[in-house]
């Protein structure tokens, strides 16, 4: 905010006093001209002498103490209407970015949404293979896809499952998923239009690690937005392929420290306010950071350095700096 500049111009009332002073003055020396009296006389070292001093200097001294008084305060008035209008100005700021901020999470709220409404279409075609396949077929366990991306988490051993009979004793395996589709999953789509993201995050709801890490993260990264903390918000520190490769082997503590690439201190306090009063929160975390170390170990094997790169700003990694900043898995 700026503040007021000192004004260096005199005051109305300065100018007044400086007026009355003249006006005074003249009138002392006229007194003393047409009275007759000596002024060597009338200021001499009696007590006549020192009244006749204290009269004329005391209507001066008077003045300008009103003079000096009424500018200090014209002086406060003009300051506090400035500074009045500044902090007008700052609080139609303030509003106007608060206003522009529901929208600017719009984009990322609709991006949940759409993401949650693919999920419960993939459940839905799941289900009806299971009512319409081959009785005494195989048996596979599926996840519930509707209650795991927005809804309640049930522990793994919670897990709803369904009876998906197939129409043959064997199914033919998936060929393995390219690490170009493994770093778009992780990132999730961007928009509605993503038409590569969402083929790839399908691809990924094929794999039930992926899927488990995927519905976790998601979780996870829907709660803090209620906290607003956006992960297309931060700005990790992503230069550190080494580090990733030594956690993915199994170290731990500060020699991996710079993974947790998130240090803004505002995201992880609240982040940390939130692990420690939200119970519920807390163990999504835990098992979203469980889930992201699983897949780690399995896909770090087959990613070049500049890939580890692209994984550590995809959204999923920037949800997991955070939490295994803040869960202390780096101390």
């Amino acid at each position: 905010m700026k503040l007021p500049q000192p004004d260096k111009t005199i005051s109305p009332a300065v100018s007044i006093g400086i007026i009355v002073s003249l006006v005074w003055v003249v009138l002392v020396f006229l007194y003393f001209a047409f009275s007759g009296q000596r002024l060597s006389l009338a200021f001499d070292t009696s007590i006549l002498g020192l009244l006749t001093l204290v009269s004329v200097i005391l209507p001066l001294v008077l003045v300008w103490t009103v003079a000096l008084t009424a500018g200090t305060a014209i002086k406060l008035k003009s300051e506090a209407k400035a500074l009045r209008k500044e902090m007008s100005l700052v609080a139609k700021d303030l509003r106007e970015s608060t206003a522009r901020l529901p929208r600017e999470q719009s984009g990322i709220i609709e991006q949940l949404k759409l993401i949650a409404d693919m999920t419960m279409q993939n459940d839905k075609r799941l289900k009806e293979i299971a009512n319409n396949g081959v009785p005494n077929a195989p048996q596979i366990d599926v996840v519930d896809l509707n209650r795991t991306v927005f809804g309640d988490f049930q522990s793994p051993g919670q897990e709803t499952q369904i009876t998906l009979p197939l129409a043959g004793a064997t199914q033919a395996p998936l060929s393995p998923m390219s690490v170009a589709d493994f770093l778009s999953a992780l990132n999730f789509p961007d928009d509605a239009k993503d038409k590569d993201g969402f083929r790839a995050l399908r691809r990924a709801m094929e794999e039930r690690k992926l899927q488990n890490l995927l519905e976790s993260s998601q979780t996870v990264m829907s709660l803090l937005t209620e906290d607003g903390i956006f992960m297309d918000d931060l700005n990790p520190d992503r230069r550190v392929s080494g580090a990733w490769r030594k956690f993915a082997g199994g170290t731990r503590g500060a020699d991996v420290a710079s993974v947790g690439g998130v240090l803004d201190k505002a995201v992880l306090g609240i982040a940390r306010a939130r692990m420690k009063s939200d119970p519920a929160f807390r163990e999504q975390v835990l098992q979203f950071l469980q889930r992201f170390d699983q897949v780690l170990v399995e896909y770090e094997p087959r990613l070049q350095n500049h890939e580890i790169t692209d994984l550590a700003n995809t959204r999923t990694a920037r949800c997991f700096m955070v939490m295994a900043r803040v869960s202390g898995a780096f101390n």
